[in-house]
């Protein structure tokens, strides 16, 4: 140190708190105070001048702690007054400037920066005129409380949506401070549902306690935002997302989806049924179908097709209460979860598939003079309401009639059994009132063979050959036949006509084949006589003497 009154002085500093006692100086000049002479020493300190300057501040002006500048510390002045030229050298100083008057300005852009570049900076100021002089200068950063930051980011990230509470979503969400203050991480959106919790100290994201993530949920992907904060406060905050996926897990069992009843044809294995399953964890093409109950069934595992093994029978129930009515259980799988059964009941309906069958006898005898035979009956299975019957063949089948909805057969006219009208004319007709001395059977042998069948308006019954067996009657009762007289129309529906007639008869009379006399009639002068009111069947004519004596004239078939 020098000064004007004394170049060559000591002192005996004795340090206080780290600092001399009365010593201070603005970096260019040191005053000492001589605390035992109660003296002030004002020295300069040929040493390097030192400034400070904020970082982060762009175009900032270097200052001393007392606020003097550069241009004021570092101006130069020349005895020529020539003009001068300042530059700065030394590592860095590419990140100030200079101007003509000597005051240095940061140059870099966005400001210096203490942590990441320089905290000091030990350059020169060449002071030229054409001779150059040359002064060193410290420069020092000055800290600034600067915000952290995510090393990277946005994050992704993905977690099963069966993960148990605290379970780690991906790896910690890494920031860093420059200052390398402690950081605090919080979620501040996108966890409304609180699904997720962060480790404040480390980062780490986990499922929170009471989560409920569901994939196939109103929401499978969640953007959370994440703000790590220093000491100082939100004020230094700094921001990133996350965005997670729940991804999908096999949890749900397949959802059935079929009708609880089906109606069946007997006769075909189908049910018109398919049993189908959705699965909302996606597995729909890998279900699998199954069933339980009724043996008779048989399910496609992959299409859910039900059918019967074997074709159902209608008549013959093979259900467990032989009702028609088959019950089985479905189930769907996805090969890890499998659905609640489902009760199906698929009732069996009848189809006209059987002809009906006749029941009544193929043989009767029937007296000549009447018309009816038997009354042909027959059964369906199918349990037809209707059946229709009908005359279908026979040697004599022109000889009767049947009844379509009675199944009542009966001779077109009554038979004669001395006349056979039956094919072999042996009064045996297949079918007419006959008449035993007038056979008109095929073979005139009064057996008269008929076929009948019975159909339910699908199915026709087999043929039934009926033979019917004319028995004679005595047509007369005893009585005399009139000679020369002639009865007509016969068959006659409302009268009929005698003529041939002697005038020694005084009236007529009807009998039943049974005797009993059903009219009489005076001798008519036109030889008319009224049938009105008489029902169908065989009558006898007599004619009536004045002597009471009595002769037949004949028989008689009444028609309506």
């Amino acid at each position: 140190a020098t000064s004007a009154r004394d170049a060559d002085k000591e002192f005996d500093l004795a340090a206080a708190n780290g600092f001399p006692r009365g010593l201070w100086s603005d970096g260019t000049t040191m005053w000492v105070a001589d605390l035992g002479n109660d003296q002030l020493y004002a020295y300069v300190i040929e040493t390097t001048p030192w400034f400070h300057v904020s970082e982060n501040v762009p175009n900032a002006e270097l200052e001393t702690r007392e606020g003097q500048t550069t241009d004021t510390l570092l101006g130069a002045s020349d005895p020529d007054e020539d003009d001068l030229t300042y530059e700065l050298t030394g590592t860095g100083s590419e990140d100030f400037a200079i101007d003509d008057m000597g005051k240095i300005t940061v140059a870099r852009a966005g400001g210096l920066d203490r942590e990441g570049r320089m905290a000091a900076y030990y350059l020169e100021v060449n002071v030229s005129d054409g001779t150059t002089t040359t002064r060193n200068l410290t420069i020092f950063v000055t800290d600034v409380n600067e915000s952290p930051a995510f090393v990277s980011g946005p994050f992704t990230r993905t977690i099963a949506e069966d993960a148990s509470v605290g379970y780690n979503v991906g790896s910690v969400i890494p920031a860093t401070d420059p200052e390398n203050d402690k950081l605090t991480y919080i979620l501040t959106a996108g966890n409304e549902d609180g699904n997720f919790a962060i480790d404040e100290d480390s980062g780490q994201i986990t499922v929170a306690s009471g989560a409920s993530l569901d994939y196939e949920g109103s929401t499978s992907s969640y953007t959370l935002t994440v703000t790590a904060t220093d000491a100082t406060g939100s004020n230094t905050a700094a921001t990133t997302t996350v965005t997670v996926t729940v991804t999908d897990v096999n949890d749900t069992a397949p959802a059935l989806i079929v009708s609880g009843t089906a109606r069946a044809e007997e006769n075909s294995t189908g049910t018109g049924l398919t049993v189908t399953a959705t699965d909302v964890d996606g597995t729909d093409e890998s279900i699998t179908y199954t069933f339980t109950g009724d043996a008779v069934f048989s399910i496609d595992p992959s299409t859910g097709i039900l059918t019967f093994t074997t074709a159902p029978d209608y008549e013959n129930p093979g259900d467990a209460g032989t009702d028609n009515t088959y019950e089985v259980q479905v189930t769907a799988s996805d090969g890890t979860n499998t659905s609640d059964p489902q009760a199906i009941t698929v009732t069996v309906t009848d189809v006209n598939d059987n002809a009906p069958v006749i029941t009544s006898a193929s043989t009767a005898s029937v007296q000549e003079n009447s018309t009816i035979v038997l009354t042909v009956a027959a059964t369906d299975d199918d349990g037809t309401a209707s059946i229709m019957y009908a005359v279908s063949g026979g040697a004599d089948m022109s000889s009767f009639s049947i009844g379509a909805s009675s199944g009542s057969l009966t001779f077109q006219s009554a038979p004669d059994y001395e006349n056979p009208g039956d094919a072999g004319t042996d009064n045996t007709y297949e079918e007419v009132a006959p008449d035993f001395e007038a056979p008109g059977d095929a073979n005139t042998d009064n057996v008269y063979e008929v076929q009948v069948t019975a159909s339910d308006g699908t199915n026709t019954s087999n043929p039934q050959t009926i033979t019917v067996t004319v028995t004679d009657v005595n047509d007369v009762l005893g009585v005399p036949s009139a000679e020369g007289v002639e009865l007509y129309p016969n068959p006659a529906t409302d009268h009929f006509s005698l003529s041939g007639t002697s005038n020694d008869w005084v009236g007529v009379s009807l009998m039943n084949t049974s005797g009993q006399a059903v009219r009489s009639y005076p001798v008519a002068k036109d030889g008319l006589y009224d049938l009105s009111g008489l029902r169908e069947g065989i009558f006898f004519v007599f004619m009536e003497g004045e002597d009471g004596k009595r002769k037949s004239a004949g028989r008689i078939v009444i028609r309506k």
